[in-house]
C-alpha cells in the first residue's frame, strides 16, 4: 500500500479551523441576506448586525494581506492614511457633502442621481466581481482561473497626468485575467445594468456591501495615533452635519446610487431603514487595524518569521479584534434603539466612535500593552524613505 494514501487520508481528517468556518459562513450569511429580505421583513436592528458583523469578519481577515512580504522579509509598501490626512479627512468630507447638498437642491434630482448611480454603479460593478472572485475561483478548476488572456496598450499622455500616482510612471498597460475574471464581471455588469434600470435594493445592497469590503481590507490607517485623530474628528462631523443641520439627512434621502445599506422595514407601503457606508467603512478600518494588531502581537511573542502570503485563514488569538468588533455591534444596537426612541436620524458614529476607542484602549490596558499599541506602525518603508529624502535636502 502506498505511503501517500495514509497522508491523504490524515490531511482529509484534519479539522477545518473555526476561523475558515466563520469565513464562508459569513458569506453565507450574506447570500441568505439579499435573498430572504425580499419576502421577509426583520427586525432593523437584527438586520444592521446580519449585514455589519459578516463585512468586518470577510474585510478585516482580508486586510490581514497587508502584511504580506517580499522576496527579502520585508512588508510590502502599502498605502497608509497620514496624520494629516487624518485631520483634513472630515474638512474634505464637509466640503463634498455641502457639495452634494447644493447639487441636489440647485439641480435637478434625477439628473444627479443619473449621474451618480452612473458613476458609482461602474465602481460597484468592479468591486463585487473582486469581492465574489475568491469563492468563485474556489469552486473552478485551475485552467479556468489562470491568466491566459493579455492585453497590452500604451495609456494617453492625458490619462497619464490623471491616473498616475507618479511622475515617472510606465505608461505601458499589461492587463492579465483568466475565464473567471470574465464571468465575474459579466455578471456583475449584468447586475448593475437591473440596478441602473430597476434601482432594486437587493443589488444595491450587493454594491453596498462591496463597496465596504474592499475600502476596509485595502485601507491602513498607518497608526493607532492617526486612528484616534480620524475618528475624533468624523465623530464631531457625524455629530454637526445630523443634529446640527439638515444637510446629512437631505442627502441620504435623496441619495439613490449605493452608498448605504438599505433595510426593508414594510413592503406595503413601502418603508426602509438605511446605514451609511462610512459607519461601516470607519469603523472597519479602525476593527482592520486592530486585527493586525493582533496578528503583529501574536508574530512577536511567538518569534513567527514574516508570511510572503499570509494566510487569513490561520487561527491566532485576536483579543482586540473580536473586543473592539463586539463593541462596534453594541455601539449599533445603541443607535438603533436610540433612534427608535426618538423617532429621528441619529449620528451613528456619537456611538460608535466611543464603543470602539474606549474598548480598544481598554482592552491594551488590562494585557499591559498600550506602549506597544501606540509604538505600532504599518507602512514603515514609506516613511523611512520619506525621511531619508529630507535629510537629503537638508
Amino acid at each position: 500500500m502506498s505511503s501517500e494514501a495514509p497522508k491523504a487520508a490524515a490531511a482529509a481528517a484534519v479539522p477545518k479551523s473555526p476561523m475558515a468556518v466563520a469565513y464562508k459562513a459569513s458569506f453565507a450569511c450574506l447570500g441568505t441576506l439579499f435573498l430572504i429580505t425580499n419576502f421577509v421583513i426583520i427586525p432593523v436592528n437584527l438586520q444592521m448586525i446580519l449585514y455589519t458583523a459578516p463585512i468586518m469578519c470577510i474585510a478585516c481577515h482580508q486586510s490581514l494581506k497587508l502584511n504580506n512580504t517580499n522576496a527579502d522579509g520585508k512588508k510590502e509598501d502599502i498605502d497608509s492614511v497620514s496624520q494629516k490626512d487624518a485631520m483634513m479627512f472630515p474638512v474634505f468630507g464637509s466640503i463634498a457633502l455641502l457639495s452634494l447638498y447644493l447639487a441636489y437642491k440647485l439641480v435637478s434630482p434625477y439628473l444627479m442621481n443619473l449621474l451618480l448611480t452612473g458613476y458609482l454603479g461602474m465602481l460597484g460593478v468592479g468591486a463585487l466581481a473582486e469581492t465574489v472572485k475568491p469563492l468563485v475561483d474556489g469552486c473552478l478548476p485551475d485552467n479556468l482561473t489562470e491568466n491566459k488572456f493579455h492585453i497590452n496598450f500604451t495609456m494617453p499622455g492625458l490619462l497619464m497626468k490623471v491616473f498616475a500616482e507618479k511622475p515617472d510612471e510606465d505608461p505601458n498597460v499589461d492587463i492579465k485575467f483568466s475565464y473567471s475574471h470574465i464571468l465575474v464581471y459579466g455578471v456583475s455588469a449584468i447586475l448593475g445594468g437591473i440596478f441602473a434600470w430597476t434601482k432594486q435594493f437587493t443589488i444595491h445592497n450587493m454594491f453596498g456591501v462591496a463597496f465596504c469590503i474592499q475600502a476596509i481590507r485595502l485601507v491602513s490607517l498607518h497608526k493607532f495615533s492617526v486612528a484616534f485623530i480620524l475618528l475624533a474628528g468624523l465623530f464631531v462631523y457625524d455629530i454637526f452635519w445630523v443634529f446640527g443641520t439638515e444637510v446629512m439627512v437631505f442627502v441620504a434621502k435623496s441619495f439613490d446610487a449605493p452608498a448605504k445599506i438599505i433595510f426593508p422595514l414594510s413592503f406595503n407601503p413601502w418603508k426602509q431603514g438605511i446605514l451609511g457606508l462610512g459607519d461601516i467603512v470607519v469603523p472597519g478600518i479602525f476593527i482592520g487595524l486592530c486585527i493586525r494588531f493582533d496578528y503583529h502581537q501574536d508574530q512577536v511573542k511567538n518569534k513567527r518569521a514574516p508570511e510572503r502570503d499570509v494566510d487569513i485563514q490561520r487561527p491566532f488569538p485576536k483579543p482586540y479584534y473580536h473586543n473592539v468588533l463586539i463593541a462596534y455591534i453594541l455601539g449599533l444596537i445603541t443607535t438603533g434603539i436610540v433612534m427608535q426612541i426618538f423617532n429621528a436620524a441619529q449620528p451613528a458614529l456619537l456611538y460608535l466612535v466611543p464603543f470602539t476607542v474606549f474598548t480598544a484602549l481598554g482592552t491594551a490596558y488590562s494585557r499591559g500593552e498600550l506602549k506597544d499599541m501606540m509604538e505600532y506602525t504599518e507602512g514603515e518603508e514609506e516613511d523611512k524613505k520619506k525621511r531619508e529624502e529630507q535629510k537629503k535636502e537638508k
